[in-house]
Formats: structure tokens, C-alpha cells, sequence
């Protein structure tokens, strides 16, 4: 599949031009297994790319045995001829993968090079057999055009090109779509990838589900601190009290490796459990457990995050630990892990009793920065739903937001917050854009930070961007119901 690309003189073509490969997948194998059929099938696949290149204005500069790279002067003509061919090859099925990227390429009758085609050829490798995967350049340009669907898979690291290219596939019928697990294997991304499940509660105090809750979330952020990439908490938690395949769970949510535990309190003495699972084969990586008494569960959340990096190869290796507990006040602590375990019920009654929590917590330690922002995510919740003024909802969240980037500047939720504040309280736009801004800047890789900004897209009406912005956060917390829910009303504000 590789192309003779070499440095090249000055009578070189240069353009600007949607640059699209195709690929045969399997042919190798085939042409070992029977070449007469996997002839045929390079054949037709010329035949069939050449007849449409014709037909939508495109030129094949290069065959490579069972792939080619073809450009246009159009991203919608390449896009249009890749829907062609795919339909062309549906029946009989030949298994054609396609990549399309838009950028200046040099090129002459026998070689073609630059970004643009080396993105465009990494594209068609991550797609599937039956697919078409495009880049956020040629999405850009295709997607006021409505009978072409694209659905945004997220960002990826490709080999050989320098920054993150975010990718979308065409999504319209009998187009074949790769998942986000398809992409980041082929893109070996899920390898350093880690998963924490819920904690198991095995005290007898069967209250106690908030603290085993809360450790996991403890344990999730401090891992994430620490430089690894973490899989969200609504998605993780989505397996309490499932039995299910490791392998499995490895599968659905990207990982390579799964932690899972237990806790047991009896008075003021705690054991944790904790072991380290590779999701490939299922087998254990690292197991340990922790006794000591409940003021020394931030020490043990800190020494498990440590032995856990140590099973990774991350950049921050060799990174100092500063995994800070989210509280001092364990009292404070306790009030906290309770009012996050009933806030992520999502019920207009969990969400009361939790802003009660936060209150107290925040009575009992007013320096716990976390409780003032969940406590203006509580009021912000209310607000929306009408179940209390929304402008006393709104100018309250407001308030706690302020005080707790008073507390603390470096924690990019505490801004997204201010920044639909901003939004609902006086539909201050300018004020909310700032916000977002700044959120964005401390950490722009947060689905929950992408969930504000969609609902303020929508509400200024840029209710396309919004759809993008929720399916990244879905590509990242695919299992969070409140993501769903809010992409299909963003959906419906498009009129789609």
C-alpha cells in the first residue's frame, strides 16, 4: 500500500485538492488463497473507480496493486464519488475501504505527495471494509449538504502526521460505520487506556455505597491527574452490579486494562481490595490490599494510583505524584462522596438531597472547592427543569462558581459551569464565551465540559456545532444517558 512518494523539482503540480484512497481489504491474503479471484476483484475495483472518478470530475494519479489515489477539485464531488463506489461494490460485496482528506498536494504523472495525501492514506487504513471515513476538513465542507450523513468518531493520533486529526465516517444507508474502538485499535491508542469499575461495597452497612462510589471517582481523578487516559465515570459505572466478561467490558469501553475492587468498613477501620485486570486474555496484572482507618483512605487512593501507573508506559512516568485528596475534613469528605453518589441518580429527588450534602460540606469545610461547583451543577440542574426560579437558580450557581475558582483557578469545570450560568442566568453570551474559553484552555478533553458548551451552542443556535460537540463527548463517555438524551434534542432543534 505504499506509495513511490520522493523529493521532486519544480515541474511538480501543485494544488489544493480532496485527495481519496481506496483500498481492497484482505487482498494479500486472497492473492495468496485463490489470485485469479483476487484479480477480478482489483479489476472491478478500477474499473468501478475510474468509470466515477470520470463522472464527478476526479483524476486516479496512482494504482498501487489493489489501492489508488484519486483527487478532486470538490470535497463534496470526492465525497459523492466515494458513495458511488461503495454502492457499486455492495453487490457483490467487495470489501473497498476509503479515505478522503482536502489540503495542497504536489504531484505528476507518476508520484503524488505532501500532508494531504499522507493523512488521506492513514484515513483509509483506520476505515472498515464498506466504509468511508473523512477528515474534519472534508466534513466541514459537505456538511450543509443534507443527504450526506456523517457521524464524528473523535480525535486520534496518526502516525506521521503531527497533531490530532478529528475524524468522521459517512453514515448514510448501506455505508458501513467503524467504531470508535475500531479506530483507536487500528490507531494503537487503546493500549494505555485503563477502565475503573465501581468499587464493591462489602461493609454491612449497606449506606455505605456512597464512600465505595466516591473512592472509585477519587481513584478515576487521580489517575487522570497523574497523565493517564481514563475512562468516564458514567461509563464505567454503567457495569454496577453486572457480572460481565472482562474481555468484554475491554471491548465496549476501549481499554487494555481494568481495575476493580472492594471496600469493607467496620467502625472506623477500612480494608481495600484492588487488582489490576488485562482485558486482552483476562488475566491479573497486580492485585493488593490496604487496611487502616478511615482518615487514611487519601493516602491509600494516592499509593494505588502509584502502583497502578507504574503497570503503564505513560509520558508522565517519571512525573512527580501530587494525586492532592479532593478534602481535609473527613467529616467534610463523607458529606461530599454522599452528595455525588445521590447527584449522579439524575432524579429531582437525589439531586435536593445531594445540594444538602454539598451545603454541609461546604459548612463544615470551606475550602472543599468540588463541593461548591457540584452544588452550582444542583442549582443549575433545578433551574433548568423549572423546579425552582431560574434566575434565583442561575445567579446561586453563579455564585458558588465564583467562590470556588476564588478557591481554586485551575479546574476547568468550575468555568464550564459559569459558563451556562452566564448563558441562563442574563444570556450574557459574550461573558459565557469567555468562560468556555478559559475551561477549554485549562483541559479540552472533559465530555462534561463539551455538554455545557453544546447546551450554550443551542441556545445561540448553532444547533449543528451543538450535535458535534455531544457526539465528542459520546465518543469519550459513550454510555452516559444524559449525553444521549441531550444529542437527540440538539437533533431536533437542527430539524434532523
Amino acid at each position: 500500500m505504499q506509495l513511490n512518494i520522493a523529493e521532486m523539482g519544480n515541474e511538480n503540480n501543485r494544488l489544493l485538492a480532496a485527495v481519496m484512497f481506496t483500498d481492497i481489504v484482505g487482498y494479500t491474503a486472497l492473492m495468496q488463497e485463490d489470485e485469479k479471484k483476487a484479480n477480478r476483484q482489483r479489476d472491478r475495483h478500477r474499473s468501478i473507480l475510474e468509470e466515477r472518478a470520470t463522472e464527478f470530475g476526479g483524476k486516479t494519479l496512482h494504482f498501487y496493486g489493489d489501492g489508488a489515489v484519486t483527487i478532486f477539485n470538490s470535497a463534496y464531488k470526492a465525497v459523492m464519488c466515494a458513495l458511488r463506489i461503495q454502492k457499486d461494490l455492495k453487490e457483490p460485496f467487495l470489501p473497498l475501504r476509503i479515505g478522503i482528506h482536502m489540503g495542497d498536494i504536489a504531484y505528476n504523472d507518476q508520484e503524488v505527495f505532501g500532508d494531504a495525501v499522507n493523512i488521506a492514506a492513514r484515513l483509509e487504513t483506520l476505515s472498515i471494509a464498506g466504509g468511508i471515513l473523512l477528515s474534519e476538513k472534508v466534513k466541514d465542507e459537505v456538511k450543509n449538504h443534507r443527504h450526506i450523513k456523517t457521524i464524528s468518531l473523535g480525535s486520534f493520533e496518526l502516525k506521521n502526521v503531527k497533531q490530532p486529526i478529528r475524524i468522521s465516517a459517512i453514515s448514510n444507508s448501506g455505508v458501513r460505520v467503524p467504531s470508535a474502538t475500531d479506530i483507536k485499535a487500528k490507531a494503537g491508542m487503546i493500549s494505555n487506556r485503563i477502565a475503573v469499575l465501581p468499587f464493591i461495597n462489602m461493609s454491612d452497612e449497606l449506606g455505605f455505597d456512597y464512600f465505595s462510589d466516591g473512592l472509585t471517582e477519587e481513584i478515576i481523578n487521580g489517575l487522570t491527574k497523574i497523565g493517564l487516559e481514563v475512562t468516564s465515570r458514567t461509563s464505567a459505572f454503567a457495569f454496577k452490579g453486572h457480572n460481565e466478561d472482562i474481555r468484554q467490558i475491554g471491548e465496549k469501553l476501549s481499554v487494555s486494562k481494568v481495575l476493580e475492587g472492594s471496600v469493607r468498613k467496620s467502625d472506623d477501620k477500612i480494608r481495600v481490595t484492588a487488582q489490576l485486570i488485562e482485558t486482552g486474555e483476562g488475566f491479573h496484572l497486580w492485585s493488593e490490599t490496604y487496611d487502616g482507618h478511615l482518615k487514611d483512605i487519601f493516602e491509600i487512593q494516592d499509593t494505588i494510583s502509584k502502583q497502578i501507573l507504574s503497570k503503564f508506559e505513560s509520558k508522565s512516568s517519571d512525573s512527580q505524584f501530587n494525586v492532592q485528596s479532593t478534602a481535609i475534613n473527613q467529616e467534610a469528605y463523607d458529606k461530599y462522596l454522599e452528595g455525588k453518589f445521590l447527584w449522579s441518580k439524575w432524579t429531582i429527588p437525589s439531586v435536593y438531597k445531594a445540594l444538602k450534602c454539598f451545603q454541609s460540606a461546604i459548612e463544615t469545610d470551606p475550602e472543599l472547592v468540588y463541593a461548591y461547583i457540584e452544588a452550582a451543577f444542583c442549582y443549575i440542574y433545578l433551574g433548568s427543569l423549572g423546579q425552582m426560579s431560574s434566575q434565583l437558580a442561575f445567579k446561586r450557581a453563579k455564585n458558588l462558581l465564583e467562590k470556588s475558582i476564588q478557591l481554586d483557578e485551575s479546574i476547568p469545570e468550575a468555568f464550564a459551569g459559569m459558563g451556562s450560568a452566564h448563558t441562563f442566568l442574563n444570556l450574557d453570551f459574550q461573558q459565557a464565551d469567555q468562560a468556555f474559553s478559559k475551561a477549554f484552555s485549562l483541559n479540552n478533553d472533559s465530555p462534561e465540559l463539551y455538554h455545557h458548551y453544546s447546551l450554550y451552542l443551542n441556545v445561540i443556535g448553532k444547533n449543528n456545532d451543538a450535535i458535534e460537540w455531544l457526539e465528542r463527548a459520546l465518543t469519550r463517555d459513550p454510555q452516559n444517558v444524559i449525553y444521549n438524551s441531550e444529542l437527540g434534542r440538539a437533533y431536533y432543534f437542527a430539524r434532523r
